[in-house]
Order: structure tokens, then C-alpha cells, then sequence
């Protein structure tokens, strides 16, 4: 039904598909639309669910709130006070929400609530990130979930994209290098072909969890988000990579561009292109906790 759905409201493009519910009572965006929202940064992206689920994949540049408080999980949501803060109460202020689906209700009782708080603007991504995922969007982890994923997700496959010198000289724990040149425009060609065949790209299920981590960003500054944490787990990184644990401080968040239209670890085209690093230094030596991907075929 899902299916039959989106092929009718896409018609030919099925980037421009909405769910398109009878007697929604707030509009839908598609992801193509959502894509150019979060080019234009004009709009506050939402992602409504728990922090525990945004925390180790939500996608670049969604902004997150503390739960609605006294309401049991299953019927989580998002506090609407919690976002007048983020918004400064300006009620017409653009918002698009999302969350796990189709049939996920967390963004729909939040555009609800949200519509009866006197909010002017309200839109939502239904699809969600599972549709996100599945036309090629990559998406972020934060650094306490990625410490979460390296202790308790064994089939995740962390790639460093960093010159085969640096590499050398520490990763993760069980990194594999696929440096970022010899990444090529197109797919299955230069470096993410051999990382194919080599092993160091997982073939035989392409669901597995992806993490791409790199030392270098580039592009324009992110806002900060309040609950941002304060430090990527160091027990992930070989003691070499840092050779004075204590004290890493928050770098400014930037969008690393790829010239190319894989990433690095990405099986599947993706036409956003960007993704989203979370820096931290010592001393000398800085190392980015970074975008999840997820491999497309």
C-alpha cells in the first residue's frame, strides 16, 4: 500500500513522492523538497523522536528537543515548549519535521501540537529516514552514539578517509582506509571498486552500518546545538592518534562537500552531497566523528 502510494504521488520522479494521507491535517514535503530546504537553511528542521534515535543517525543539519514530559513512550512526543526556546517564540518560523516512517507517529502528533501552540508553519517529511536512506541521503551520528555503535553494533564497519601516512599512524579500532582522492566520480570505479572486491566495503549485506571518519572539514559553520556533547569517546581511538587524551574541546561543525557522487563508503549515488563532522582536538592532533551512510547496492 506504502509502495503503491508513493509510486502514484511520485508519477515519474520518486524523489518528489509525499505519502500523501487523505485528510492530513499538515502539509507533507518530498525529499527532493526536503533536500533544497536543507541547501537554502532557510527552514528549522525537526527530527521528533527520542535523543537516543537522533543521536546515532538523524539526518545533516536536523535539530532535536527534549521529550514532552509525563507522556509515556508510545506515545512519545517532541516538547513544544522545548522548540518556542529554540525558535525564540516566533511562531511563523518554517518548520519541517520528520521521523521513522510512514507510519511513525511521532511527527504528526508534534505538527498537531505544534498547529494548536499557534505555529504558522508547520510541514512534514512522512517518509521519514527510512525513505531518506533509501534514495541515497546519508545521515550523522553524534559522538555518544558512536561510541555506542563501536560497543555494541559488531557488523559496523568504520572507513577513515584519510591519506594511507596518517592512517598509519592511528584510526579506530578496526578502521579501513579508503582515502578520499582516489575516491572518483561515478560508481564502482577507482578506489571504492577495489575496497569491493579487497573487503573493506561490506558486500554481503548492505544494510550493514557504515561510519565514514575523516581530520579535516570544509565548508560553512552549522549552528551549534545546545545538547551537543562535549567529547567523542576516546576509548575508540588507538592511544597513538592522541597523544594527550585529556581535554578534547569542540571545533566548530562544518559540511564536508564531495566533489564526487559516492562517499566515501557509499555504494549508492547521493545528490545532497554533504554530510556532517563532528570535530574534536588534543593538543596537536584533531579527529572528526562523522556521517553515517548507509551502502545502496
Amino acid at each position: 500500500m506504502v509502495l503503491a502510494l508513493l509510486l502514484i504521488s511520485a508519477a515519474i520522479d520518486i524523489s518528489s513522492a509525499t505519502l500523501a494521507e487523505p485528510g492530513a491535517k499538515t502539509p507533507e514535503v518530498s525529499t527532493q523538497e526536503l533536500r533544497e530546504i536543507l541547501a537554502n537553511r532557510a527552514t528549522t528542521v525537526l527530527d521528533s523522536r527520542p535523543r537516543a534515535e537522533y543521536a546515532v543517525s538523524h539526518i545533516p543539519g536536523a535539530l532535536n528537543v527534549s521529550a514532552k514530559p509525563g507522556v509515556p513512550i508510545s506515545s512519545y512526543v517532541s516538547d513544544v515548549a522545548e522548540i518556542g526556546r529554540l525558535v525564540q517564540n516566533r511562531k511563523d518560523t518554517p518548520l519541517v519535521l520528520y521521523c521513522n516512517g510512514p507510519f511513525c507517529g511521532k511527527s504528526k502528533r508534534l505538527a498537531e501540537e505544534l498547529v494548536a501552540a499557534g505555529y504558522t508553519s508547520v510541514r512534514r517529511y512522512q517518509l521519514g529516514i527510512p525513505v531518506w536512506r533509501a534514495l541515497g541521503g546519508v545521515t550523522v551520528i553524534e559522538p555518544d552514539a558512536l561510541g555506542r555503535v563501536f560497543r555494541e553494533d559488531r557488523t559496523a564497519v568504520f572507513i577513515d578517509v584519510r591519506s594511507p601516512e596518517e592512517f598509519a599512524k592511528g584510526s579506530v579500532q578496526g578502521a579501513k582506509n579508503i582515502p578520499r582522492p582516489l575516491v572518483l566520480q561515478g560508481k564502482d570505479v577507482g578506489e571504492l571498486k577495489k575496497a569491493k572486491d579487497d573487503g573493506r566495503l561490506p558486500m554481503t549485506d548492505h544494510n550493514t552500518r557504515i561510519i565514514v571518519v575523516a581530520d579535516s572539514v570544509e565548508g560553512r559553520p552549522l549552528r551549534r546545538r545546545a545538547d551537543r556533547p562535549r567529547s567523542l569517546p576516546q576509548r575508540l581511538l588507538l592511544p597513538r592518534v592522541h597523544p594527550r587524551p585529556p581535554g578534547f574541546h569542540p571545533l566548530t561543525p562544518r559540511i564536508f562537500r564531495f566533489a564526487s557522487s559516492d562517499p566515501p563508503g557509499g555504494l549508492s549515488p547521493i545528490e545532497l552531497g554533504q554530510f556532517e563532522l563532528n570535530c574534536r582536538r588534543s593538543g596537536t592532533s584533531s579527529s572528526c566523528a562523522a556521517a553515517l551512510v548507509r551502502p545502496g547496492g
